[in-house]
């Protein structure tokens, strides 16, 4: 790690990759979650990144692609992974949405 890096840092001008985040646990021997509590905007970016992956799942473009792909692909085990998988991703949204209120 440079000394330009951790100015960065310190400087709120970049963010730690999780790799960095794990090494610098390991040297000082804490938490990455005592690192990041300490760090109200880095908290907030973690959370703006966590939210844009779910919306990837929110688009409709994704579901009518799945089932277009049904159609298209019409056949028995086709139709039932392609099910299996959109009700995973659905109940796995909710769930983690659900956990992260709490919290």
């Amino acid at each position: 790690m440079s000394r330009q890096a951790v100015y960065k840092w310190e400087s709120n001008k970049e963010y730690p990759d999780i790799d960095k985040l794990i090494k610098i646990s390991d040297t000082f021997g804490v938490t990455i979650d005592e690192l990041i509590k300490k760090d109200e905007s880095l908290q907030k970016k973690i959370s703006i990144d966590e939210d844009e992956s779910f919306e990837e799942f929110s688009d409709p473009r994704f579901y009518l692609g799945v089932i277009l792909g049904t159609f298209i692909f019409d056949g028995t085990l086709s139709n039932i992974l392609t099910s299996t998988g959109l009700f995973t991703i659905l109940f796995l949204t909710d769930v983690i949405k659900s956990i992260k209120s709490l919290f």
